[in-house]
């Protein structure tokens, strides 16, 4: 085993929000599951609570900076790159629920400008994962991306379909949506050059 990563319970500084849906908690890297397992694309573990051998480390070069916040880019997922590249390699990460963290939410990442933010910078960051490591996205993935893309906007775009989810759904929809314009930059970019 190359690799763990457990449990993240939230410990909120502040009342949690009646907006902030369970459906959202990953964006604020809580993962709560309880069965013990191989972690394989698209799971990956989550920053706040892993650890790596170091052997494991030198054998993928590291983290990759470009994954990550740096000064006033706010990308994410620095730990999923790493984990494309340790399973890449035959690496196995597991998940161990008995290794529990408490990660402390403090109040200004308790808005929903923050977590537009978040799902922004992560639309912007799974862009990038694709483009470095094309296999991860199926074309059968991209349908069902567009389909959950099209149901989010449909529900975020009728007044009348408005549920506790809402603010989710907005969060999904803004995801989608950076995710499509950073790909087309990119690719303008590429052809570009």
């Amino acid at each position: 085993v190359a690799g763990v990563s457990g449990r993240i319970l939230p410990h909120f500084r502040a009342r949690r929000p009646k907006w902030l849906s369970d459906e959202l908690l990953p964006f604020l890297s809580i993962k709560e599951d309880a069965e013990k397992h191989l972690l394989l694309f698209p799971e990956t573990p989550i920053g706040a609570n892993m650890a790596f051998t170091r052997s494991a480390l030198v054998a993928v070069g590291g983290f990759d900076p470009a994954f990550d916040k740096s000064g006033r880019r706010f990308l994410t997922s620095g730990e999923v790159e790493l984990a494309i590249r340790m399973q890449n390699l035959g690496l196995k990460v597991m998940y161990e629920p008995a290794l529990v963290v408490y990660h402390i939410l403090r109040p200004e990442r308790l808005t929903k400008r923050y977590l537009l933010r978040r799902c922004i910078a992560e639309g912007k960051t799974e862009a990038l994962l694709v483009r470095k490591h094309p296999w991860i996205i199926t074309p059968e993935d991209r349908r069902r991306y567009w389909r959950m893309f099209i149901d989010n906007l449909h529900t975020v775009l009728l007044p009348h379909r408005r549920s506790p989810q809402y603010f989710a759904k907005v969060c999904w929809v803004a995801l989608h949506i950076s995710f499509v314009l950073e790909e087309l930059l990119l690719s303008v970019l590429t052809s570009a050059a």
